[in-house]
C-alpha cells in the first residue's frame, strides 16, 4: 500500500523550515523560498496527523485494500494535478522564474481547496 498524504501539521514543518538554507548564493535559492512558502501556508492550512493514522488503520484492516490511499484535504489535488503533467512538465515548472509565475502556474495545477 502507498500512503501519499498532502501537507499534515506536525513537527516535521517546523524542522523543514529550519534547515533550508536562505543563501542568496545559492542556486537553490528560487527553489528553496517556494518550499519555505508552501510549507508556512500548510502549516496554517494543512490537515490533521489523525486523519493519516485513520486511513491507515482502515488500508490494513480492510478486506480489499486498495493501493493508494491520499489522506489530507490537498492530497487528492496534488497527486491529480501531478497525474496531468508529463514528467518533462513537472521539470520545466521548476525552471527560474518569479514567485508570481511560478505560483500563477502552480496554482491551477495543484488546486489548494
Amino acid at each position: 500500500m502507498i500512503v501519499e498524504p498532502g501537507i499534515i501539521v506536525t513537527p516535521i514543518l517546523e524542522k523543514v523550515l529550519g534547515s533550508l538554507p536562505q543563501s542568496e548564493d545559492s542556486p537553490y535559492r528560487d527553489a528553496e523560498r517556494r518550499m519555505r512558502t508552501l510549507f508556512t501556508q500548510g502549516q496554517r492550512t494543512g490537515g490533521d496527523p489523525r486523519v493519516v493514522a485513520e486511513v491507515i488503520e482502515s488500508a490494513i484492516t480492510s478486506d480489499a485494500p486498495k493501493l493508494r490511499y491520499s489522506p489530507g484535504p490537498d492530497a487528492n489535488g496534488f497527486m491529480e494535478g501531478r497525474a496531468r503533467m508529463s514528467d518533462e512538465e513537472w521539470i520545466a515548472m521548476q525552471r527560474h522564474q518569479s514567485d508570481e509565475e511560478y505560483f500563477r502556474e502552480f496554482s491551477p495545477r495543484f488546486p489548494t481547496e
